[in-house]
């Protein structure tokens, strides 16, 4: 974009516009470690464009156990680009990194499993290729957003809503929950509740009482909110 000129389009001089898109490029491509969606799919087409390239695909190449000769690999097929748009068309975020997300693009991008412990510390749990890969695809499960369902449109018989996540191994993100329960109680008209579990597989429920995010939603364990009635 700036080799091109393209981030001056619509700005006052050709060299205006440059460090906002600098600005903007490190937020979603900067940091070595970054778990960051967008960098991993930027890095993931630029691998399969070198590998459509130079020919690193197909029966021969996946055939091959010379890792000198696979270091020196290239047909000069030149099919990168045609091969890019063909992902863009015709993968989504999962089948993309299910058929690309290859074990030496795990290794050469330095791809990790960490964990952070109660107190404060991160560790590196493993860096097996496959259980990395199955996290990576596990958050891009129905287009990365979690499964929740209507269970019961008049729970116990006094028109409130009931709903339950089903849980995939990835836990509810609790800053939506809040705003998302409350805009629900301001169109049903009546108490909502949202069902879930963490990690741990302990049930929780959310309970919204009105609209006001900071006050009317408490979250307690399912077995006290059974015992409420």
């Amino acid at each position: 974009m700036a080799e091109q000129g393209f981030v001056a389009l619509g700005q006052k001089g050709h060299d205006h516009g440059i460090v906002e898109y600098a600005d903007h490029k490190m937020g979603v491509l900067g940091g070595k470690y970054s778990m960051n969606p967008y960098k991993l799919g930027y890095y993931l087409l630029k691998d399969i464009r070198e590998r459509w390239d130079k020919g690193r695909f197909g029966t021969e190449w996946d055939e091959c156990t010379d890792i000198r000769v696979k270091e020196k690999w290239d047909k000069g097929t030149m099919l990168g680009k045609e091969k890019i748009f063909e992902v863009r068309k015709f993968y989504d975020d999962f089948t993309l990194l299910h058929e690309f997300f290859t074990e030496d693009f795990c290794r050469e991008q330095e791809y990790f499993h960490w964990k952070h412990y109660p107190n404060g510390e991160f560790k590196i749990e493993n860096r097996d290729f496959k259980n990395i890969k199955k996290l990576l695809m596990r958050r891009h499960l129905n287009g990365g957003l979690p499964d929740i369902r209507l269970t019961e449109p008049n729970y116990r018989g006094k028109g409130a809503m009931f709903l339950q996540h089903y849980h995939d191994g990835r836990n509810i993100y609790e800053p939506y929950v809040f705003d998302v329960l409350t805009a629900l109680r301001a169109i049903w008209g009546e108490d909502v509740y949202l069902a879930t579990q963490d990690e741990d597989g302990e049930e929780k429920v959310y309970c919204c009482y009105g609209t006001d995010s900071e006050k009317d939603v408490e979250l307690v364990s399912r077995a006290e909110h059974m015992k409420r009635g």
